[in-house]
């Protein structure tokens, strides 16, 4: 009981501490100085930012879903493959070879990483709602839409979107259903200077969320980021 009462006496006083003006900030700098950080990494991400769509649908003032979807285009798996290879140590060479096969998996698949709230499920049978693409007036059913352990590396470019209380989704979508709707192949490309993640030769590519009572949809390739 003793130890108890000191530990919460100890507390309470660090905690009336940290509350007086000023006092916070110089605690904290003094911590950064008394105990070693470690050397900071940064990258840019604005890249991964502006692949990035998030929507909420209400039921009046009542959130019934909130989607958050990353468009994994050529620009952003390259951004992916700097961190992971920079993480791991590997060298040029071995960066160049991780990227070729990160821009393979975009000739076979337009692919998306997509976070929902936990208990809004995708990809079941009787899940509240699908999801799918629309391209033109076509609407494409997902070749794969599966839960998954999101990899450290997008953590970082979902930023404050991701948390543990959201489920992450691998969405895919099978290139040899478009192959009929553009001239050679559509290839996912990236333009940070104007923060568009385009599908070169189609309009707007469009990923959809629909249930039996809502719709909701998130674009790329169009002058309205949402």
């Amino acid at each position: 009981m003793k130890y108890y009462i000191k530990f919460f006496a100890i507390g309470s006083f660090f905690i009336m501490v940290l509350s007086l003006p000023g006092c916070g900030g110089r605690i904290m700098n003094w911590g950064k100085e008394a105990f070693y950080q470690g050397c900071d990494i940064a990258f840019d991400t604005r890249v991964a930012d502006n692949a990035i769509r998030s929507i909420s649908v209400y039921d009046q003032l009542t959130t019934r879903a909130h989607f958050d979807a990353l468009l994994l285009s050529d620009e952003v798996r390259k951004l992916y493959a700097t961190i992971f290879t920079r993480k791991q140590g590997k060298n040029r060479d071995q960066y160049n070879s991780f990227l070729r096969r990160q821009w393979e998996e975009n000739k076979h698949y337009i692919a998306f990483y997509v976070l929902t709230p936990y208990g809004q499920h995708l990809g079941d049978l009787n899940s509240e709602w699908v999801v799918f693409l629309k391209v033109g007036d076509r609407e494409l059913a997902p070749s794969e839409v599966k839960s998954i352990d999101l990899p450290a590396e997008y953590i970082l470019l979902f930023g404050k979107r991701f948390n543990r209380f959201k489920v992450a989704y691998s969405v895919k979508f099978n290139r040899a259903d478009l192959a009929d709707l553009g001239d050679g192949d559509i290839v996912v490309s990236g333009d940070s200077d104007v923060g568009k993640q385009a599908i070169s030769g189609l309009d707007k590519v469009v990923l959809v969320f629909r249930s039996l009572d809502k719709e909701t949809q998130l674009c790329w390739n169009d002058s309205e980021k949402k």
